[in-house]
Formats: structure tokens, C-alpha cells, sequence
């Protein structure tokens, strides 16, 4: 069971946040973890518990104890080794025309105005009665703001005939050859087009130039488009985890 006091979540949701991660063995140490949660739930906190698949049983006594469900989420990879996308030609046509535009520390604040406060909409926190999509966009932002400080993430715009249609943020491990698929965006204007799916394009091949061997992603249950879209251009779903909440009112 792996614990973290998420304080950097307080400035995004405005409640103190704890995430509790379990692995296959804690669900079968029910009483163990249930007593833990027990323990946990004082007022204002908003526990969050990501449980693997299966094992229904304790799925019930986790409702029971007044926690809800708010998304299947799917871990996923992808070999990148001789990565090209599909050689049809509307992808290939596409493709030609698509490319990264990496941010600089200025250009962030840009950025985060086309996020706006209406962008993601699938999200756990715009779907949660709680919070809502203005909150969870604000929560993006100021994700998008941390990942362009780190040095090992790059946070670039995509373009499409020289406008900019999206932007992707992507983390890598250099000694471990893996790099990390951490948001995608495609502004409201380009929603509901055939560029969507190229958006997931971009990582991959950005990811392939930088030799990288694999890439990594999650997808919540919430978003099917993006989930298809993964799976088309060529992931796997290694495994996948169930998301609850629980938030006694003050």
C-alpha cells in the first residue's frame, strides 16, 4: 500500500488530499485496509483509492464504507522501435503537416489561456460533483506549469499547417530508454475532427526520435475516444485500476 499526503493538490481543489495506491495483496488484507481508510476519513478529507481489477468483494465493502466510483483507470504501453504511423495515405497526408513546437518557460501562461477553463471535460475531477470542469481545467494548468519546470519533461504545441491545433507533455527516463505520455490536449476549435487522433501521433514520434524504446500512457474509462485513439496507433492495456473517492462534508 503506497500512501502520499498530496499537498500540492490544495491550490487545485481547495481540500487536503491523500491518494492511497493498492497493490493485488492489500485487497486480500481487507480488514487491514479497510481499518486504514477508517482511520483516514476526518472531515474535509478527500481520500482518493486506486485498487487493482478484479476482487469484487472488497469492491462492496469499500462502497459500503462510503467511498464512490469515478473511473476505470487502463495503464498502457507501446514499443517504439521502427515506429511509422499507418501507411494509408489520409494518415500519411496528415502527418506530413503535423509537427512538435517544444515551449519555452515564457510561452507556458500562453498555453494554459487556450486550455481555458472548458478543455478537458472527462476528466475524474470535471465529472466529480465536487469540483467540475473550471476546476479541473485550473487543475491542468497548473499541472502544465509544474511539468515545464522539470527538466527531464518537454511541453510542446502541435501544428497543423502552421497553427497550433494542441499540445502534448511528455517525460523521459534517458537511462532507462522510457518516456511517459503525461497529458494531451486538442484546443476546442479542432474537437471532433480527424486531427484528434493525430495528437497521439506526436508523443509517439517525438518519443521515437529521441531513441526511446517505450512509451507509456493512462487513459481513464471516462474518455473511450482516447482510450480507441491509443489503441489504434498501436498500445497496449498492460493493466488497469479502479479509482474511488470518499469526502466526509464538513
Amino acid at each position: 500500500m503506497k500512501v502520499v499526503e498530496a499537498i500540492w493538490e490544495r491550490r487545485n481543489l481547495g481540500v487536503d488530499v491523500t491518494e492511497v495506491t493498492l497493490e493485488r495483496a492489500d485487497t486480500n488484507d481487507e480488514e487491514r485496509v479497510l481499518s486504514f481508510l477508517r482511520e483516514k476519513m476526518e472531515r474535509g478529507r478527500y481520500l482518493l483509492v486506486k485498487t487493482p481489477e478484479g476482487n469484487v468483494a472488497f469492491l462492496v465493502k469499500l462502497q459500503a464504507l462510503g467511498f464512490i466510483f469515478l473511473e476505470c483507470q487502463y495503464n498502457l504501453s507501446r514499443q517504439l522501435r521502427g515506429y511509422a504511423p499507418p501507411q494509408r495515405e489520409e494518415f500519411l497526408s496528415l502527418a506530413r503537416q503535423i509537427s512538435p513546437e517544444p515551449l519555452d518557460l515564457g510561452e507556458v501562461d500562453d498555453l494554459c489561456a487556450l486550455i481555458g477553463d472548458g478543455m478537458f471535460t472527462t476528466d475524474r475531477v470535471a465529472l466529480d460533483p465536487l469540483f467540475g470542469v473550471k476546476t479541473a481545467n485550473t487543475r491542468y494548468q497548473n499541472w502544465v506549469r509544474d511539468i515545464q519546470k522539470d527538466a527531464s519533461c518537454v511541453v510542446a504545441r502541435i501544428k497543423y499547417r502552421e497553427k497550433a491545433i494542441g499540445f502534448f507533455a511528455i517525460s523521459f527516463d534517458v537511462q532507462a530508454e522510457e518516456a511517459h505520455s503525461l497529458l494531451l490536449g486538442l484546443f476546442k476549435p479542432y474537437q471532433g475532427s480527424a486531427l484528434g487522433s493525430m495528437i497521439v501521433h506526436m508523443p509517439l514520434k517525438f518519443a521515437s526520435e529521441k531513441n526511446m524504446k517505450t512509451i507509456f500512457a493512462q487513459v481513464s474509462s471516462n474518455n473511450m475516444t482516447s482510450l480507441r485513439s491509443h489503441v489504434f496507433w498501436g498500445f497496449a492495456i498492460e493493466s488497469a485500476s479502479y479509482v474511488f473517492r470518499c469526502h466526509v462534508d464538513n
